[in-house]
């Protein structure tokens, strides 16, 4: 597995947990939070400085049931990774 992988599967175990479940990434570290902003669906999307420096992760929270249902990122397989 590489960090990418490795990154990539952390996000995504991210998906469908409850924006309130302490054990998310959002919660755990909400000091790499960059900004959020309302989508045109009425969900949230909140920024994330995770993964190296020049990665950025966003995780879409559903306004009606408040889980996690959705993420992506923004940078490459070098600079989007957790070390295994």
């Amino acid at each position: 597995m590489t960090g990418h992988d490795n990154f990539v599967q952390t996000m995504q175990s991210q998906v469908g947990k409850s924006a309130h479940d302490p054990s998310t990434i959002r919660n755990r570290y909400p000091n790499l939070k960059v900004g959020s902003q309302i989508l045109s669906n009425g969900n949230v999307e909140e920024e994330f400085r995770i993964g190296g420096p020049e990665c950025r992760v966003f995780f879409e929270v559903e306004k009606a049931t408040e889980k996690i249902v959705r993420w992506r990122y923004q940078g490459s397989d070098r600079t989007c990774f957790i070390a295994v």
